[in-house]
C-alpha cells in the first residue's frame, strides 16, 4: 500500500481559506443582526401584521432613539 501525498498547494491554502470564512461569517452576522432584532421585535409585539413600512418605522426610531449600536443589541 502506498502513501498518498498531498500537493504543497493544498497546504498553503488552509489558513487563507480559514481566514477567508471567518471573514465571511463575521460580516454576514454584522448584516443580518438588524434584520434579525426587528423580526423578533414584531414577533412580541402585538402589532397584528407585519409590514415593510412598519420594519422601517421600527428600525429609524430605534436609531433616533437609542442610536446605532442599538440596533446589534
Amino acid at each position: 500500500m502506498g502513501r498518498t501525498e498531498k500537493s504543497p498547494d493544498a497546504e498553503n491554502i488552509i489558513l487563507p481559506s480559514l481566514c477567508a470564512g471567518a471573514l465571511a461569517g463575521a460580516v454576514a452576522k454584522t448584516v443580518i443582526a438588524p434584520l434579525d432584532r426587528t423580526k423578533i421585535n414584531f414577533q412580541v409585539s402585538r402589532t397584528k401584521r407585519y409590514s415593510f413600512k412598519a420594519a422601517l418605522r421600527f428600525v429609524k426610531n430605534t436609531y433616533i432613539n437609542d442610536g446605532f449600536l442599538a440596533m446589534f443589541r
